[in-house]
């Protein structure tokens, strides 16, 4: 996503010290069912994209389906169902 926003080797390395003051890393550790079913939290990344500082560079819309600061992969269907 960073990549898709700016190839400028400054931005990239700014957007990478703002996500780890936050204590963002590269891994995470979750279930199977939060992965694809409940989500993972990515709040720290929809709080970084919507950052004054970020949206006056170039304006950068979350998908819908990420606005709660949750990604998974069929969040919303129901478990049960497979």
């Amino acid at each position: 996503m960073a990549h898709d926003f700016t190839d400028v080797d400054f931005m990239l390395e700014t957007l990478d010290d703002m996500l780890s003051q936050k204590g963002e890393t590269l891994t995470i550790s979750c279930t199977v069912r939060q992965l694809l079913f409940d989500g993972v939290s990515i709040q720290p990344y929809v709080d970084l994209i919507n950052d004054p500082i970020v949206q006056n560079v170039g304006a950068v819309e979350l998908p819908d389906n990420l606005a709660d600061g949750k990604f998974g992969l069929f969040k919303g269907v129901c478990p049960t169902l497979f």
